[in-house]
């Protein structure tokens, strides 16, 4: 399983590293720029929330698992307690080093701009 894992992480950062070593090489500086903001932008808007919705959901089983398959079962109701704990870490840990990361990235400079999205505006 580790093996299996070590291997999936490997190729991930493989898949991210080469557009970047492929874009160096090009003679438009721009190119890189936005290759890391597009990045930035797919991790910030598409990752961290499916994150948060995993442990969302992973606390709602546990609250149901809890509540409702572990009435009579202790050590189901154990178990849906310990979801519920480790969900609302994961939730905590995930949505403080994701304002963290946007507080120091938009102190250096980093921030990946954009005021939200432009509406086009209607004919006269």
């Amino acid at each position: 399983m580790k093996k299996n894992l070590l291997t999936l992480g490997l190729a991930f950062v493989t898949a991210l590293a080469l557009p970047i070593q492929l874009l160096a090489a090009e003679d438009t500086p721009g190119a890189l720029t936005a290759y890391i903001t597009s990045v930035g932008s797919f991790i910030n808007n598409i990752v961290i929330p499916a994150l948060i919705a995993v442990a969302f959901l992973v606390f709602v089983y546990g609250i149901f698992q809890n509540f409702f398959i572990g009435r009579d079962d202790e050590e189901a109701r154990e178990k849906g307690k310990q979801l519920i704990l480790w969900s609302v870490i994961g939730m905590v840990l995930i949505v403080s080093i994701w304002g963290i990361v946007n507080l120091l990235s938009g102190a250096i400079g980093l921030d990946q701009g954009g005021g939200g999205i432009t509406l086009p505006g209607t004919p006269l």
